[in-house]
């Protein structure tokens, strides 16, 4: 379920960024959370708030807690950041697949966070 949730959390952002929307929502996952918090390091990303079905009123107010009555309900909202009226994120694709999985050492993922090409992630650029 993990490698499928984040290719399909990719394809909704690159779908998201494409229609130009200023914010989307994801399904409350770990996996949809982790990615996106890492998105939001990176930059790519304004924002990532814990919230009901409905987007939040305000980004800053205090998530509702989540219970067994409302888990199902939980939506990560995500705020897409735009450069002169372009996405920041234009492309966002998983190179691991559930059929491929693609794996990385330390060194591997130096180079990566670097930009150069290494082992089985040499599509990433």
């Amino acid at each position: 379920m993990g490698i499928a949730a984040i290719n399909n959390a990719c394809a909704h952002l690159q779908n998201a960024s494409r229609a130009r929307l200023g914010l989307t929502s994801l399904p409350n996952t770990k996996y949809n959370l982790h990615l996106m918090l890492a998105l939001h390091r990176a930059g790519f990303l304004s924002s990532v708030t814990r919230g009901g079905p409905h987007p939040p009123e305000d980004l800053s107010a205090p998530p509702v807690p989540i219970t067994q009555a409302n888990v199902a309900t939980r939506r990560l909202w995500v705020g897409l950041k735009y450069w002169n009226n372009e996405p920041v994120l234009k492309r966002a694709q998983a190179i691991s697949r559930p059929s491929r999985l693609v794996t990385a050492g330390l060194d591997d993922l130096n180079k990566i966070a670097r930009g150069f090409p290494a082992g089985a992630a040499e599509q990433v650029s």
